[in-house]
């Protein structure tokens, strides 16, 4: 029934009439068009102009049903509930419609409507564009799977990641535990055995999570603060180069380290006669 008035302006009591269940809603907030909107009474600063699609001339809005396909653009973080005046125009487009006095009656954030959705509301917003999670606050585990299964860099957006969430993730891209607070050791230890450097966004990693980012990749070594012989040996040993970010490395870091790789003798300063003897054999 709506398609039959595409292009058709009508009064604000005839919409209301022909549509009785349409809410009609718009985001705002980024001042869209350099335009302030305001609780009451809302014009357009052009002259209105029922006439082709996407055109200046009216204030658009849509049906709350509709809402989700306009969540891609850069609108606002807010939601405005409106009022349709009887003496208005409308002029009605594909899935939109404008009007030349728009009439705020409440205002409230993203976050407040879209948390207050039942589950089924929220995974039909995630499927339309999954870093909305970032307007849903506690969101289901169920919310959370479906948002970072589109694209799990949507992580950063989600507060308060379930643990089987963290540990999904970080067994995919173990880098982005830098977006988990406080994760617990075996998110920690699937982190870096996904990727070694990982460590640098876990804070104070114990000796197990130190020899397991090492063993992953040699050069996460540069951000273990004092690594001891063991988490050494191990990072050489793995990569004869991460002896570049060895603090005075004993004789045996030093032959292991030349051992990998006979170019990090280039990254020892005064290396032990033995570990030179080697080398030149190497």
């Amino acid at each position: 029934m709506y398609n039959k008035y595409i292009y058709q302006v009508l009064t604000g009591i005839k919409f209301k009439k022909m549509f009785p269940n349409f809410i009609p809603v718009k985001i705002i907030g980024n001042n869209y068009n350099n335009f302030n909107y305001k609780i009451g009474n809302n014009y357009d600063n052009h002259k209105f102009n029922p006439n082709g699609n996407n055109l200046k001339g009216g204030l658009y809005f849509c049906d709350l049903k509709n809402l989700y396909y306009f969540l891609n653009g850069n609108y606002g973080d807010n939601i405005a509930f409106l009022k349709i005046h009887d003496d208005s125009q409308i002029y009605i487009e594909n899935g939109k419609c404008k009007t030349d006095i728009l009439s705020i009656t409440n205002i409230i954030s993203m976050e407040k409507y879209f948390s207050s959705l039942s589950i089924n509301e929220q995974i039909k917003i995630i499927e339309i564009n999954c870093n909305l999670i970032q307007y849903i606050k506690n969101s289901d585990k169920i919310i959370q799977l479906l948002a970072i299964k589109q694209n799990i860099y949507s992580i950063k957006y989600i507060n308060n990641i379930h643990e089987e969430i963290q540990f999904y993730v970080v067994k995919i891209n173990g880098m982005l535990i830098k977006y988990i607070q406080y994760p617990k050791k075996y998110i920690q230890f699937e982190a870096v055995r996904n990727n070694g450097l990982s460590i640098q966004y876990i804070f104070n990693p114990d000796k197990d999570i130190q020899f397991e980012a090492v063993h992953n990749n040699g050069l996460s070594i540069q951000y273990i603060l004092n690594p001891d012989k063991d988490i050494q040996f191990e990072a050489v040993r793995n990569n004869g180069l991460s002896i570049q970010y060895i603090f005075n490395p004993d004789k045996d870091i030093q032959y292991e380290a030349i051992k990998n790789e006979p170019l990090s003798i280039n990254y020892i300063s005064n290396p032990n006669k033995d570990v030179q003897k080697y080398y030149i054999k190497k």
